[in-house]
């Protein structure tokens, strides 16, 4: 598989390396000028329109433009609406820019993924860290992400971070509250954009209940033999209802078998955060969460897939979805 990334330099980042081992490191303090200088970074992206022959004169085709790189003629997206609007990587690095400067955030990560199709930030929000379990540090993060190639929209999100061992933690919401905001490139885009710089700083009123969620969840004993079915419902893999008879036994064993590797997987990584866990939160909802976050982030495609595709997927792809669907199973569980 071609490495997605293209090179080490389309990423920096500063303080430790981060859990997929990529990047370039930069001082600390980095600034949004520091990205914008940075040509791996910020390149500019056209809409460019095609064109077919008409009776001997070339006229334009609607709703069949495409995204190219300005620089080296790369084409990013195609056959694209002409009501499309292309946003810059340097939006994404202007987006933070305030929330820097004031001290409210720093620059953790940011980088290009798919030859330069897709551009995230990722900063660090200077808050008090949550701590759902004493010494077990969670901190809060925001991501910017956009793609170039017609299918990502921009996508703002409050994010955390366990410290002991890497793993992306979801961001509880408040009832009728997402913090979660999407915006196409359509126009308007980067008015919208300007509006949710705004709101930002507002969703970190959800740090302190995903906190006590977290804490719930670590109190909230969960038996073992419901395992597999947790596991099955967050990768959306077939499962055995225990309050549904089954006409087909053999059907349903068959299709039970769907996804075993990643079950596996989802086992090892329960395991693996047993020793990241003290004895008295062992076998909760917490643990059993923790384990989803795990294979997310450090487990899921590895025979396949290099640090760069995982760290995609984790964010803002399948890895984020199982984490979702996870995240939203364990609230249910210490609801019931």
């Amino acid at each position: 598989m071609a490495h997605e990334l293209g090179n080490v330099k389309d990423m920096v980042y500063t303080g430790s390396r981060p859990w997929h081992g990529l990047g370039e490191h930069m001082p600390e303090g980095f600034t949004t000028e520091d990205l914008k200088a940075n040509p791996r970074l910020n390149y500019k992206v056209e809409l460019r329109a095609s064109a077919m022959q008409v009776d001997g004169n070339w006229e334009k085709v609607p709703n069949a433009n495409f995204v190219v790189r300005a620089d080296d003629n790369t084409i990013y997206g195609k056959g694209l609406s002409d009501s499309y609007v292309p946003v810059q990587n340097e939006v994404a690095f202007d987006f933070f820019d305030k929330f820097v400067e004031e001290g409210i955030a720093t620059y953790e990560t940011a980088g290009v993924l798919f030859g330069g199709s897709r551009v995230w930030v990722l900063c660090k929000m200077n808050l008090d860290p949550i701590e759902p379990i004493q010494n077990d540090i969670v901190e809060p993060y925001f991501l910017f992400s956009s793609g170039h190639d017609g299918e990502h929209a921009v996508k703002i999100m409050p994010t955390t971070i366990r410290v002991v061992c890497n793993n992306t933690l979801g961001w509880a919401e408040e009832t009728g509250q997402n913090y979660h905001v999407k915006i196409i490139h359509k126009a308007g885009v980067h008015e919208a954009i300007a509006d949710v710089r705004e709101i930002t700083a507002q969703a970190a009123k959800g740090l302190k209940i995903t906190e006590e969620m977290l804490k719930v969840m670590a109190d909230k004993p969960f038996d073992y033999k419901s395992l597999e079915n947790y596991f099955r419902h967050s990768l959306r893999k077939p499962y055995r209802d225990p309050n549904e008879i089954k006409a087909d036994d053999e059907a349903m064993e068959e299709a039970l078998k769907s996804g075993s590797r990643a079950i596996e997987q989802m086992f090892e990584a329960y395991e693996w955060e047993a020793f990241n866990l003290p004895a008295d939160k062992r076998g909760t909802v917490f643990h059993a969460y923790q384990a989803a976050t795990h294979y997310t982030a450090h487990l899921r495609g590895g025979e396949k897939k290099d640090p760069t595709t995982r760290a995609s997927v984790n964010w803002y792809g399948e890895g984020a979805n199982i984490r979702n669907r996870a995240l939203k199973k364990a609230r249910k569980l210490i609801t019931a």
